[in-house]
């Protein structure tokens, strides 16, 4: 599992969406609740 903090930012938004895609498990921190990519808890 990878968490990823700042995960809606400008670096963390792609790096999130990248990582999803790649099959791995993403869990996103952030400090606002937004939409996140699916699959990404």
């Amino acid at each position: 599992m990878i968490v990823v903090t700042g995960a809606t930012g400008n670096v963390g938004r792609p790096l999130v969406r990248m990582l999803a895609e790649a099959g791995e498990q993403v869990t996103a921190v952030s400090r606002s609740r937004t939409e996140v990519a699916d699959g990404v808890a």
